[in-house]
């Protein structure tokens, strides 16, 4: 689908639908809480997409991957059971192996910080999900540089309910949860809520005969207490049990759903976590809110290096070589232990319309890793541990000052010193330092009470650090922080008599120092291709990201709502140098950034046609992009055809579902390198296939 096309195809459906429009009840107003205050959506000065508990059902969705593709320009990369690495308007990360990583999106889950950890992000008893997009320099810091995304969960209350629900799906998919909560003493409200979540995959063994080598197995336990001590001290508590036992054989050497790993991956994590918060009415202008998060994680994620089985080139014809010197099995297990602490104080009641703010923000993480790279085809085993530190120390602000009734300025700044501690077993010692800084400058003018246009400079920024791999160059060893400068402005509000809201913002955004992953190949002799790569992270001079942003909804009457998305983008290298297969250096300028497609969209309408039925029915795609900033491949673009129809009877939900109607191919990961004796060990492109079709029944019960 051109973008063109789409464009007008959108721009005609709003002015059709608006000539349409009868007499409808207005939209409900979303209110923002990830941002310093709790905002209404039409009011946050930046771009933010929220999906409440209602959408989320009707998309029936699961986990936070499925969400990704209804916010323009939010892209991700899979490589594992889940998409956990995450782009926004074409910045992120898109693998870790034996290096530290800093990552460009932060993921919160109810305050507690699960940054690059993000597998455990199911959408159990989830209340709304927001996505914050642009750098969040004074609101998060050094892992906001391309933007945030913030979960939170139904909060304990005095009224008491419950939730049930049973999903079943092709591929052996089901999906138990239960949420219920009330109160337990006048003042004291619980809120408990469990669920597993189980699938064979879609991917199918066929050397060892099984249909569930890439199967999800997720469990989550979340418990919160809400208490109100007195009526100036309220605390929330928020504990969390994750134990995710996921399969990963997704990689196929015919870039099909048939793989012939004889050691398939796994992709596990054990997660037990923790938040309190207190929000405290220290005098009547002010209020101080003090939050602490702990989150301890066992990561496990391995794969079957060689794709293949040691009697490969029995079975098949190879045109060179054999499978015999390389059968390798990949493994990592990391312990990842995150403590944060976060203390502000907020003003309140201000007669003169201004707001400020004032904080202190700890972070401290250790993560231990060990590696077991298992060659075993020769026995040998390679073992490689390695321990990092850091910690992440800032103090923040913001004021909000009205110039006039209608213009306020918003000012923001934050001023973070980061530190680090890593030594491993060969010898590589590291302890960075540094002070960064980021911030904001808005202006907002409210056009009318439901209408306001703004104009934003932020500055975001990401630590530097250094490859831990001994076989990257010695120049190439360490790389510099990365700072972002994003100009945004643009305008939100509601229109035809409030039936549509509509939220339009452009963007160009200037990095500096950009942190890029490439590869390089080395002669390895105990391989029969006789090569093999290493990755590694280095600083390209600069790079632009320049956008739009579109979002409506369109309520045309109270039987029928129509929703739309769209993000146009173009990024580019400015003297951009990498490495290809055969380890030639290749400098291009202008070339697009990785994971960062043209135009990505989402549009989607309910129709609630009989007073129990409604059917909804969405279609969204994307535009092709590059896998990788250290080769030329790319993704297909694709169109995706979603629907459900949904039956209320009394206290029941009933639904029948299905994703990807037409079940079109797609790719949510690629590599590019020689790997298969049967054409001669030659470099090819390989691809992770995304979701194929899915039907499933659901059933929920309130009670």
């Amino acid at each position: 689908m051109k973008i063109h096309s789409f464009t007008r195809f959108i721009l005609s459906l709003s002015l059709l639908s608006s000539s349409c429009i009868t007499s409808a009840d207005d939209i409900e107003e979303v209110i923002v809480t990830a941002d310093f205050y709790q905002t209404p959506l039409l009011q946050v000065n930046g771009s933010v997409s929220v999906f409440n508990a209602e959408q989320i059902q009707q998309r029936s969705a699961d986990h936070l991957e499925q969400l990704f593709n209804l916010a323009p320009n939010v892209n991700y990369a899979s490589g594992a059971s889940r998409g956990r690495y995450i782009q926004i308007r074409g910045i992120g990360e898109r693998s870790q192996f034996i290096d530290p990583v800093n990552p460009s999106v932060g993921v919160l889950i109810d305050g507690i910080d699960f940054t690059g950890i993000s597998t455990a992000a199911s959408l159990l008893d989830v209340a709304q999900v927001e996505i914050l997009r642009g750098p969040q320099g004074t609101l998060y810091g050094a892992n906001a540089l391309a933007g945030l995304v913030n979960i939170t969960t139904n909060e304990a209350s005095a009224e008491r309910n419950g939730v049930a629900e049973l999903n079943i799906a092709d591929y052996g998919t089901h999906k138990l949860s239960v949420a219920t909560g009330g109160a337990l003493t006048d003042n004291l409200n619980y809120r408990i809520a469990a669920q597993n979540t189980a699938s064979d995959g879609y991917i199918e063994n066929t050397y060892l005969g099984r249909d569930n080598t890439n199967n999800i197995d997720e469990s989550t336990l979340r418990v919160k207490l809400g208490w109100k001590v007195n009526d100036i001290l309220t605390l929330d508590f928020t504990g969390l049990v994750a134990d995710i036992d996921n399969g990963y054989d997704a990689f196929s050497l015919d870039n099909t759903r048939q793989t012939l790993s004889d050691q398939p991956g796994t992709d596990s994590q054990q997660t037990n976590a923790a938040a309190i918060k207190a929000s405290w009415s220290l005098t009547d202008s002010i209020d101080l809110i003090a939050s602490a998060g702990y989150a301890d994680s066992e990561l496990e994620y391995g794969y079957d290096e060689d794709w293949a089985y040691p009697g490969l080139c029995t079975d098949f014809s190879c045109t060179y070589g054999s499978t015999d010197g390389y059968s390798w099995y990949d493994n990592y297990i990391r312990n990842n232990k995150n403590n944060t602490i976060d203390i502000r104080a907020v003003s309140k009641n201000a007669d003169s319309g201004a707001k400020w703010i004032a904080g202190f923000y700890l972070r401290d993480q250790q993560v231990d890793l060990n590696r077991i790279h298992s060659k075993t085809s020769d026995g040998v085993i390679d073992v490689f541990s390695s321990q990092y530190s850091t910690e992440n120390l800032a103090l923040y602000g913001q004021i909000d000052l009205p110039l006039t009734d209608r213009l306020k300025v918003i000012a923001g700044l934050r001023l973070e010193n980061f530190q680090a501690d890593y030594s491993d077993t060969e010898d590589f010692y590291a302890t960075p330092e540094e002070n960064l800084s980021g911030g904001k400058l808005g202006l907002e003018y409210q056009l009318d009470k439901s209408r306001m246009i703004y104009g934003l400079v932020s500055r975001g920024y990401k630590a530097g650090g250094f490859n831990a791999n001994n076989e990257v160059p010695e120049d190439r060893r360490e790389f510099k922080a990365e700072t972002l400068w994003n100009y945004e402005a643009g305008i939100k509000g509601r229109f035809l008599e409030g039936k549509l809201q509509a939220s339009v913002s452009v963007f160009y955004q200037d990095r500096k120092d950009i942190q890029a992953k490439q590869y390089f190949a080395i002669q390895d002799l105990s391989i029969s291709s006789g090569t093999s790569f290493v990755d590694f992270i280095d600083n390209a001079a600069s790079g632009s990201n320049t956008g739009m942003e579109t979002e409506l909804i369109l309520k045309v009457n109270n039987e029928l709502s129509l929703f739309t998305s769209l993000g146009l983008l173009r990024t580019k290298f400015d003297r951009f140098s990498y490495y290809d297969a055969d380890g030639n250096e290749t400098v291009k300028d202008g070339r697009d950034q990785a994971h960062a497609p043209h135009y990505q969209y989402a549009l989607g309408a309910d129709y609630q046609f009989k007073a129990d039925w409604m059917l909804h029915i969405e279609l969204e795609g994307k535009d092709e992009f590059y896998f990788s900033d250290s080769h030329d491949q790319k993704s297909e673009p694709y169109n995706l055809l979603n629907a459900r129809l949904n039956y209320s009877l009394n206290d029941w939900d009933l639904a029948l579902w299905v994703r990807n109607l037409t079940d079109e191919e797609y790719q949510v990961r690629g590599f590019e390198f020689p790997n298969d004796p049967r054409d001669g060990w030659a470099t090819n492109s390989y691809t992770q296939l995304g979701e194929p079709r899915v039907v499933g029944v659901n059933a929920k019960y309130y009670f």
